[in-house]
């Protein structure tokens, strides 16, 4: 489990640790935690960050919540942290494909 100060430093406004904070936020919500997936990208040149996340199919729900609330929850509060240093972030989220999964 993560400390938010480990994942933001508000009183500096250093850039935030995207893939500890998605962890962070998004952690709880799932049935096992391990088999989350962060991609962060960041383009220097642009301030743009995109941030991927890939979830098992059994935890969509729970991540999305009801009316997708969870999820909108979880967005705002990246692009908040990515507007305080001057970034844009884009959230992707993608369906972890299980072992058993051919595609």
């Amino acid at each position: 489990m993560f400390n938010i100060s480990d994942v933001v430093n508000f009183h500096n406004y250093k850039i935030p640790n995207y893939s500890k904070l998605v962890e962070f936020l998004v952690e709880p919500l799932l049935e096992s935690p391990k088999s989350l997936s962060v991609d962060c990208e960041k383009i220097k040149s642009s301030q743009k960050v995109w941030v991927r996340l890939a979830i098992n199919e059994v935890d969509k729900g729970r991540v999305y919540g009801k009316g997708g609330r969870n999820i909108q929850a979880i967005r705002t509060i990246l692009i908040t942290a990515a507007s305080t240093v001057g970034q844009s972030l884009y959230l992707d989220i993608y369906n972890k494909l299980n072992k058993n999964t051919y595609s």
